[in-house]
């Protein structure tokens, strides 16, 4: 509601957990902050129109919240095609707010004018570890859609599970160097030479 107010909205909220997202997307049910009945009822469309592509989201638990609010979760939890019509409903600025992990960072064109951080480590493994400037930084490059916004902003949320000072490191420092993972095979030179003439290659 208080995004909504300075109109700093679509955001996305980053959260530590799938369950925090789903939880987040759960207290919209006690919430008075719906959206107006035409934009409710663009949504609605816009799903049913995808359902007839996508029928496995015809009966999505989260289309009711989705409608009323203009909010969604978004996370490796969820179908890929529910993701796409998250992912699209937010590029037509149907949306209000994405809860997500920190996966949706890397990899989808998924921008908003805010981003909300709520915390400074992410859970890899059995442990958390401290988020990376690079990590940081992909979050935080979130906020501003080019075209739309003069500036993206991004908020943190005050919690004893943040370190402040990492995250200012990352919003502030220089990228961890890169590290080239590619390695030259047998097997991929066989393929080339399968496909390609030696002057292509």
């Amino acid at each position: 509601e208080i995004l909504r107010q300075h109109r700093l909205t679509p955001a996305i909220v980053f959260l530590t957990s799938r369950r925090a997202c789903d939880e987040a997307i759960d207290t919209f049910a006690r919430s008075s902050a719906r959206v107006s009945s035409q934009r409710s009822e663009t949504i609605r469309g816009f799903l049913e129109e995808f359902a007839k592509d996508f029928p496995s989201i015809e009966h999505h638990p989260l289309i009711p919240v989705v409608q009323e609010y203009g909010v969604a979760a978004h996370h490796a939890g969820h179908l890929p095609s529910w993701k796409i019509a998250i992912e699209e409903l937010m590029r037509q600025g149907l949306l209000d707010a994405v809860f997500a992990t920190t996966t949706l960072a890397a990899g989808v064109d998924f921008p908003a004018r805010t981003v909300v951080l709520t915390q400074s480590s992410v859970r890899k493994s059995q442990d958390f570890t401290d988020l990376t400037i690079s990590e940081i930084q992909q979050l935080a490059g979130r906020g501003g859609r080019r075209g739309k916004d003069l500036v993206g902003v991004v908020v943190i949320t005050p919690s004893p599970y943040i370190d402040i000072h990492i995250l200012a490191k990352g919003l502030t420092g220089y990228p961890e160097p890169i590290d080239s993972q590619f390695v030259v095979s047998y097997p991929m030179v066989l393929n080339l030479l399968k496909a390609h003439s030696l002057d292509q290659i």
